[in-house]
């Protein structure tokens, strides 16, 4: 099915994020339709260190135990605050099994960049090694480490506080590193959080403004990923 652009959001991560760190005992269980992770800490309630509704969740595991390890967005949270349901399947673990040491939970809030028009990118790709040799009967070749490369958006310039832009600016000259993610238009539940999603890090390499007679000011950013780029489907 086509997509039209209209509704689509670029949205940068707050700059406070909630964490749980990886001295936590944190189980994984399969909820009916969507995954769940429940803190079996009782000093550790997941709602009072800050995770919410419709963040996004980076989770690390380093055990071996099970591989939920990637970007998940929040659902639901109960009222004791011990467990986080996901729009995303989490893979179960086994009974009796913890992460006690080798998992970590970083929450981000996700706010909307304003005033939006176009967009391009990412551009991802990848560089070509040519191993051809003496005795090759044709081209032998290698593909190089994946780069995700770019975004680039251009938006009607803006000082509410609310748009992002100021900001945006403030970390190109801080030269800081922050959390991305672009939500496509295809909510099934009408839910923008419950579209399909693009997540990533990256450094603000370019900011210009420009503006002429019985025109708006317009603006225009390009970002650098600066690591993987996590692509999560709308039907999950």
């Amino acid at each position: 099915m086509a997509l039209e652009a209209q509704g689509l959001l670029i949205r940068r991560a707050a700059t406070i994020y909630a964490t749980c760190a990886d001295s936590t005992v944190i189980t994984v269980t399969t909820g009916t339709t969507n995954g769940v992770v429940s803190s079996d800490a009782p000093t550790k309630n997941l709602d009072t260190l800050g995770f919410t509704v419709g963040m996004r969740v980076q989770i690390t595991n380093t055990s071996g135990v099970d591989n939920n390890t990637g970007i998940f967005t929040i659902g639901t949270a109960a009222g004791s605050g011990t467990v986080i349901e996901f729009f995303e399947k989490v893979s179960i673990v086994g009974s009796g099994e913890d992460l006690t040491s080798s998992i970590s939970l970083v929450g981000s809030s996700m706010e909307t960049i304003g005033e939006i028009y176009s967009f391009s990118g990412p551009s991802g790709a990848a560089a070509v090694i040519n191993v051809s040799n003496f005795q090759s009967v044709a081209h032998e070749k290698l593909v190089g480490i994946k780069d995700e490369g770019q975004l680039t958006f251009e938006f009607t310039y803006s000082t509410v506080v609310a748009d992002l832009h100021q900001k945006l600016n403030a970390d190109r000259i801080a030269r800081k590193k922050r959390k991305f993610d672009i939500v496509l238009p295809d909510a099934d539940s009408g839910n923008a959080i419950d579209g399909s999603f693009m997540f990533f890090e990256g450094y603000i390499t370019a900011f210009s403004l420009s503006g002429a007679i019985d025109d708006a000011i317009k603006g225009s950013i390009t970002l650098d990923i600066t690591d993987e780029l996590h692509w999560t489907p709308t039907s999950r």
